[in-house]
């Protein structure tokens, strides 16, 4: 097998990971970058253009043109799992979770699937149509509702009551138009009273290495992360994943996954979701705290389990908002040293140097993350708060004190017996 650093590397993208490539970039001799879903009879040039003069990767109008000068493809999202097992019975080296990523996009099989594996479930219920999801909404409260596979239409929202959603609704279906009937759910009930933990591994065929990345997420806000020994992690959060490894080893995963487990005062897990791909957070992250991803994605490709070569104890990440970058170009400024700390997703540098940001057909106002870390956690805390105070860009948001509320969780994480995340955080209600 090739040493990594003579490893030509395609990487296959839909835009949001294009700072990872940046990343991956770094340890290969050669990365080509391409967006598989651009051409259509009338393409814009936002897609296409992503990855354009970024450090370290060529960016390709098709995975055709360069496929045979590579030796390993890379898939850090879904909807690909298919160009993996075409590659793949090509003779190539594929690092992505192939037909694993069903068990994302089809939220109603995989809860079938977990209630096949005995774990526990939250009660939920498959729907077909606005209509029927309506008539669902008015007679339960505190549902978590949930597209199936396309995930373009809507993220998954919260229902407190029928009252408080509605318009919601309302602007979702005129959205739709005549394929609301068609759209579908899982609707869930909320789990009260718990806290979210999980785990961020790299695995191979179900294997993983000894140590493994874990954190707590304030949504969409903040991050804080930690690397354990997988052994040393409490099996409430390890036996859902212990489950699983039998039916990542049947689909041949081969690549990044995270778990979303919440946990109640009782001690009892529920595993809600996976993220069968590299999830934003942690992926951002992974970038600081592993050295040698490029390594691991050669070698898992393969097979092989490399063990994590971390940069630091702990991480902690910020995300970065503005409402410009939905419709229209974002220009961003930042001081060159921060570069390292910095990840952003649809990125482009222009000849002159400015990086911007390109809006995509799916408007999203998160643009990027600020990241520190360091082997002391309060001071990788200031790191990704002194990153992101140094950025400027039209309109950007950023909300770091929720920081604050991920040490919570680590707390209350702690006072359960929970063991996951090593670090005390001190009690400042006393």
């Amino acid at each position: 097998m090739k040493e990594t650093s003579q490893v030509v590397c395609l990487f296959l993208d839909n835009g949001p990971f294009v700072d990872l490539a940046v990343t991956y970039a770094k340890g290969f001799k050669h990365t080509y970058y391409n967006i598989p879903g651009w051409p259509s009879s009338f393409p814009i040039m936002n897609e296409a253009m992503i990855g354009h003069g970024l450090e370290g990767i060529e960016v390709v109008d098709s995975a055709f043109d360069v496929i045979d000068k590579c030796d390993l493809i890379i898939c850090p999202d879904v909807y690909l799992g298919k160009w993996q097992t075409y590659f793949e019975s090509k003779g190539k080296a594929v690092w992505g979770s192939r037909a694993g990523e069903n068990m994302e996009l089809y939220r109603d099989k995989f809860k079938k699937l977990l209630e096949k594996l005995g774990l526990n479930v939250n009660p939920w219920k498959a729907i077909t149509g606005m209509d029927a999801l309506r008539e669902h909404l008015k007679t339960h409260k505190n549902q978590w509702v949930k597209p199936i596979k396309w995930r373009g239409i809507k993220e998954s929202f919260f229902s407190p009551s029928y009252e408080k959603i509605e318009d919601v609704l309302t602007t979702l279906e005129s959205d739709l138009g005549a394929l609301k009937k068609y759209i579908r759910f899982t609707v869930e009930d909320q789990l009260e009273d718990c806290i979210e933990l999980g785990i961020d591994p790299q695995t191979v065929d179900g294997d993983i290495p000894e140590t493994t990345m874990c954190g707590i997420e304030c949504k969409d806000k903040t991050y804080i992360a930690t690397w354990q020994k997988y052994s040393d992690i409490s099996e409430v959060i390890t036996d859902p994943f212990e489950k699983l490894r039998p039916t990542l080893r049947n689909y041949g995963y081969r690549g990044p996954i995270s778990t979303e487990v919440r946990v109640n005062p009782e001690l009892e897990a529920y595993l809600i979701d996976i993220t069968a791909r590299y999830g934003s957070p942690p992926n951002e992250l992974q970038q600081g705290m592993i050295k040698n991803l490029s390594e691991q994605a050669w070698a898992g490709a393969n097979g092989d389990i490399v063990e994590p070569d971390w940069a630091a104890k702990y991480g902690a990440q910020i995300m970065l908002y503005s409402s410009r970058a939905e419709k229209h170009t974002l220009d961003i400024y930042f001081p060159k040293k921060n570069r390292d700390f910095l990840k952003f997703k649809n990125l482009i540098q222009q000849e002159d140097g400015t990086y911007t940001v390109l809006p995509q057909l799916i408007c999203d106002t998160v643009i990027g993350s600020a990241i520190g870390f360091d082997d002391d956690l309060d001071k990788a805390i200031e790191k990704a708060k002194e990153v992101a105070k140094s950025v400027w860009a039209h309109d950007l948001e950023c909300f770091p004190d929720y920081l604050d509320h991920a040490e919570e969780e680590i707390k209350k994480s702690q006072d359960l017996g929970i063991s996951y995340f090593d670090k005390k955080v001190k009690d400042d209600s006393k």
